[in-house]
Parts: structure tokens; C-alpha cells; sequence
């Protein structure tokens, strides 16, 4: 379908509506999987398809000023039981008068022009026909809807039933309005319009037209903390090797420290250095070292980020966390390794002293270490983050900074007995080393090791260092 083009005329009227981004914009997905758009070719205007993802340059989607809603069924239409019937007429910029009317599955629409049906070929054409056929059918998509579904094509899921991490280069629309991620099948026509409740974490969808799946965004980030000591620095260079080439980790990495970045960089290897982003801070006491993790509350670029894990310096990493991360983006609640010998009750590190002080009973329950945590997405959980944070301050303010002997943890565990508990997302994959005359055994590897128990900083720098070389020579052992 072509008309004679004015140079710049048309293209400036598709430009104007597109820029606009209104509500009232609709556009139009082929059922080949792409996107109805407009182009200049051989000196005409033509209709063309494009990837939904790529438009490029050369062309603009074909928009008409009109509320999607009232081209697609709706609930009074299902109420009445009444046929969603349409005709009805809508300017396509120099290609004149096209007229929209009902397609077969009823929840596309067919496209008119001077009599014609518009068709979209395999080759990429689009051409007119009499004759009605599936392949003349054209789905609404609203401006929002439509670039939701550009998020989806171009990141990385996870499918939460599953666990299976599905990324960008599977997720693909394909002929008949199929949405695929991987080995999962979405029919496009019933996920409109889009449920954005959790949007762009989570996307509810439905398979076969009714059972519930959801989508969880995977864009991990993964943050330390690691001030003033060269023994702390040390070990945070261990971890981080350790997280790209045991950990297998290709995500962004966040360092909060007080050292400047050439220092950093200069010893880590280049490719560590490029997935890093420094943010400088200079805590000068215990109770600023460990409140400094909460200062990620603060950067609003990693709230585009799922999972977000904060990670002390004194861990090593021992095989591939990829099952770690996917286990927290699933997940509904901050989680953090459970410490077993640190009951509730009595243990001061797990908030014993805070519960007591409130008269309650947790029970047999137990605490958690809140050296390695769990964040399914910021925007979701910064709530309770933030109030985490701010009775550490208020107490500190009451009762002097050293009051609590573990501040950010028995807070922590305060605020998850009596008001938001944590999950056991990334309990499975965290192991606890660094006790003396003891060496956590390199077999049954699951995700990493956290020399915490060490007596001191040296301590745990020995163990860490220990059990790295252990773990290089079992890799490197025959067999």
C-alpha cells in the first residue's frame, strides 16, 4: 500500500503524533509479530513492518488519535452478551481514509482502504486484498502497552513458576500474537491491556487464556560496603574475583567506600572494573561503618534494579549465584541467612535484647545474620529498609551510638519479628566458615561462604584466602 509522498509532509504529521505520547494514541502489531509503521520508499509512502523493538530510522509507527479501549471488547459488552461489532473510520495521515471494522477472533481489527483489506506478507509488505482472512487481522496496542511490551522484548524474566531465567535474546513476538519466553507461549490478545500493579518487576500474564503465570524481571545489582582498612579491603577484592569467576556474575557492582576509584580498579581485573560503580562515603565509626549499606535508599538509579543483594566484604563466593539471585527476584520478602545457634530469646545479635524490652516472647524462633540480604527490588521494600534505618538513628540518638553491640542486625531482626518477616529465599545457598581449627569443606558447593565467626579481620582475610586456594585446587584436581 503506497500513496505519493511531498517530502517531509507526512513524516512530520507521524513525527508530531508520536511524539506526544498520549493516552489516546493507538497503534497497530501485525499478526506476523510486528509493527504496522509507515516508511518512504523509492520516493512513495508505503506501509511497512517493523520489529516491535527496532522500529529504526527509517520509518514511524502508524498512530491513530483514539482511546484503544474503544477498539477492543468490552466489559459491558460481556455483560450483555452483545457482538463487538465496529465500523468505523479513522484518518491515516496521506493515505487518506481507512476504515476499522471487526476481525475474526473479534479482538482484532481489520484495516480498509478504498475497498481493500490491508494484509501483512511474510516478506515484511504490506498489501491489499478482498479477500477477509486471519492474516488481515491487526492488534491494538495503546503507547503505554506498547512499550511495556518493548521492556519485555529486550530484558532478561524469569518465569516464577519455574524458576526459569528466560533471557532477552529468547523472548521474541512471533506469528500469531505469540509472546515467547524461552519454552512458555503467551498468546499477545489475552494480556491486554497489560497488568502494570507491579510493573516493571513483576508482570502478571495468562497461559491458555486463563491460568496465572507472572514474569520477574532479572537486572541484578549486587553491592558492598568496605571503609578504612587495608585487611577489609583485601578482603573485599577476594570477594569480588571471586564473585566474577566462581560466582560466574556478569551484573552491575556497586562498592560504598571512602577510597577513590583508581585505588579500587587498580586492584581488580579489568573486567571486575568495568561492571563497577563506586559511591564515596566516610563513615568514621563502627555504627556508620555498618548503617552505610542503608545509604542504597538514598541512589535512585538502583531502584531499576531486581534483585538488589548487599554483601559483607568477608564472604567468598563458590560456584555459580545466578540460582541465588533468581531465588530473591521470585521472592516477596527481604530474606537473609538464618543463624540457628542465635536464638531469639536470648541472643542480643539476633534482637533478643529489643523483644525483651517490649515484654514479648518470639518463642523458639530463630535470628538471622544480616551480612548478606535479599532485596526482590528497592521500590517494593525501601519501606521497611527505611524504617530499619531510622530506629537505628533514633536509638543511637537515645542511647549512644555503641548502646547495641550488633545495630543493624538486632534492628533488623526487631523490625522482621514485629512487623515485616524475612524470607528464606537465600537461606539455601549461604554457608557460614572461618571458626578456628575448622575449614568449610569445598564439597557440596551452593553458592557462598561467609567467614563472619573469624575472630578478627585477619582472621577471616586467612580463612578467606584458605579456602580460595582450596577451592582453586579442587577445580584444578583430576577427575
Amino acid at each position: 500500500m503506497t500513496v505519493p509522498v511531498e517530502h517531509g509532509s507526512n513524516h512530520a504529521v507521524i513525527e508530531a503524533a508520536v511524539a506526544r505520547k498520549e493516552a489516546t494514541l493507538t497503534y497497530f502489531l501485525t499478526f506476523q509479530g510486528t509493527l504496522l509503521c509507515a516508511a518512504v520508499e523509492a520516493g512513495v509512502l508505503a506501509l511497512v513492518q517493523r520489529p516491535v523493538a527496532a522500529v529504526g530510522n527509517d520509518a514511524q509507527p502508524v498512530v491513530v488519535d483514539m482511546p484503544v479501549e474503544q477498539l477492543r471488547p468490552g466489559f459491558d459488552q460481556f455483560l450483555t452478551n452483545a457482538p463487538p461489532t465496529l465500523d468505523r473510520a479513522v484518518q491515516f495521515g496521506r493515505f487518506g481514509t481507512v476504515r476499522l471494522g471487526r476481525a475474526k477472533d473479534q479482538r482484532c481489527v481489520t484495516l480498509t482502504w478504498q475497498g481493500q483489506f490491508l494484509s501483512a506478507f511474510t516478506d515484511g509488505r504490506i498489501v491489499t486484498g478482498a479477500d477477509l482472512g486471519d492474516w488481515e487481522g491487526f492488534l491494538p496496542i495503546s503507547a503505554t502497552e506498547l512499550e511495556m511490551l518493548r521492556q519485555i522484548l529486550t530484558n532478561d524474566w524469569i518465569i516464577r513458576s519455574s524458576g526459569a531465567l528466560v533471557r532477552a535474546g529468547s523472548v521474541a513476538l512471533e506469528h500469531w500474537y505469540t509472546l515467547r519466553l524461552g519454552d512458555l507461549k503467551l498468546d499477545l490478545r489475552d494480556q491486554l491491556p497489560f497488568d502494570a500493579a507491579h510493573w516493571p518487576f513483576r508482570l502478571t500474564v495468562l497461559q491458555d487464556g486463563w491460568r496465572i503465570e507472572q514474569l520477574c524481571l532479572y537486572r541484578p545489582l549486587i553491592y558492598f560496603t568496605a571503609f578504612n582498612s587495608p585487611t577489609v579491603l583485601s578482603q573485599f577484592y577476594i570477594s569480588i574475583r571471586s564473585l566474577r569467576e566462581l560466582g560466574q556474575y556478569r551484573g552491575r557492582i556497586l562498592l560504598i567506600t571512602d577510597r577513590p576509584r583508581d585505588e579500587i580498579v587498580a586492584n581488580l581485573p579489568s573486567a571486575v572494573a568495568d561492571q563497577l560503580d563506586l559511591v564515596h562515603l566516610a563513615p568514621n565509626d563502627q555504627a556508620g561503618f555498618v548503617a552505610a549499606r542503608f545509604k542504597i535508599l538514598d541512589l535512585d538509579w538502583a531502584a531499576r534494579f531486581q534483585p538488589v543483594m548487599y554483601m559483607d566484604a568477608d564472604l567468598v563466593f563458590d560456584t555459580a549465584i545466578e540460582p541465588m539471585l533468581c531465588a530473591v527476584a521470585r521472592s516477596d520478602q527481604l530474606s537473609a541467612p538464618l543463624e540457628p545457634f542465635s536464638p531469639m530469646r536470648s541472643a542480643p545479635c539476633a534482637g533478643s535484647g529489643l523483644i525483651q524490652l517490649e515484654g514479648l516472647s518470639p518463642g523458639f524462633a530463630v535470628g538471622f545474620n544480616f551480612g548478606t540480604v535479599g532485596i526482590p527490588n528497592l521500590p517494593a521494600h525501601a519501606s521497611t529498609l527505611r524504617l530499619i534505618r531510622t530506629i537505628m538513628m533514633t536509638h543511637a540518638a537515645l542511647h549512644g551510638r555503641t548502646a547495641l553491640g550488633w545495630l543493624e542486625q538486632e534492628v533488623a531482626n526487631y523490625v522482621s519479628f514485629r512487623l515485616t518477616p524475612f524470607g528464606p529465599a537465600i537461606n539455601p545457598f549461604v554457608r557460614y566458615g572461618g571458626w578456628p581449627n575448622t575449614e568449610p569443606s569445598t564439597d557440596g558447593r551452593v553458592g557462598l561462604v561467609h567467614f563472619w565467626p573469624a575472630l578478627d579481620a585477619e582472621a577471616k582475610l586467612a580463612a578467606m584466602q584458605s579456602y580460595r586456594h582450596r577451592i582453586d585446587a579442587a577445580i584444578a584436581a583430576p577427575g
